[in-house]
């Protein structure tokens, strides 16, 4: 788990925090700026499958 939580972190989808007076716990949260950064991308992605034909590949 701590690995897909490291890649998450590395590419900012995630947020993490120790206590000070705990540093044995470490405390995440999603990051509301990717987060909505994604939601405008994937809302791009399926207003253009809307526009492209059934045939055409829009994604490689």
């Amino acid at each position: 788990m701590s690995h897909h939580l490291r890649v998450l972190r590395e590419q900012r989808l995630i947020e993490s925090r120790r206590k000070p007076e705990d540093q044995r716990w470490v405390y995440y949260r999603l990051n509301p700026d990717e987060m909505d950064r994604l939601a405008r991308q994937f809302q791009y992605w399926a207003d253009m499958a809307h526009l492209a034909p059934e045939h055409e590949i829009l994604c490689p």
